[in-house]
């Protein structure tokens, strides 16, 4: 669990830094009933983002995992 906390540290880092002047990024946010690791709000449009990470430690069976999830997600 350590590691999935410093891999989502780094990627709210890295979007913060790469786009904070266009977007306001705000942590663990509940859109209806889905919570998300970050969001970017624009501050320019109406083009937000929303980020959701996954991090498996093996990469056996990613693909039907990822598909799986998409799935239920959509």
């Amino acid at each position: 669990m350590k590691k999935y906390i410093e891999i989502e540290e780094m990627c709210f880092n890295y979007f913060t830094k790469m786009y904070g002047r266009r977007y306001s990024f705000k942590r663990n946010i509940g859109i209806g009933k889905h919570k998300y690791d970050f969001i970017g709000v624009s501050q320019r449009d109406n083009i937000d983002l929303i980020v959701e990470i996954k991090y498996w430690s093996t990469v056996a069976g990613i693909a039907r995992r990822l598909y799986d999830f998409l799935d239920n997600f959509y």
